[in-house]
């Protein structure tokens, strides 16, 4: 997923903090359904690569918070 299409899910003008705040590193952002016992979860691959899965159903505030570095 590109980072220009989380932009829905994203509060307004957050965008260009997660350019900076990922630019350095190779992520995989996944937006999942909604899961009742997490509401994101983070790991790193064998790659050495980030994973981050985040329920597609909350707001934008919390949504931003969860993938915030």
């Amino acid at each position: 997923m590109s980072i220009q299409s989380l932009e829905k899910y994203l509060p307004q003008n957050t965008l260009k903090y997660l350019r900076v705040w990922f630019s350095e590193y190779y992520i995989h952002i996944k937006v999942t359904r909604n899961r009742n016992s997490k509401l994101g979860d983070y790991r790193k691959l064998p790659d050495n690569s980030h994973e981050i899965t985040v329920n597609s159903t909350l707001t934008p505030q919390l949504f931003f918070l969860c993938i915030d570095p």
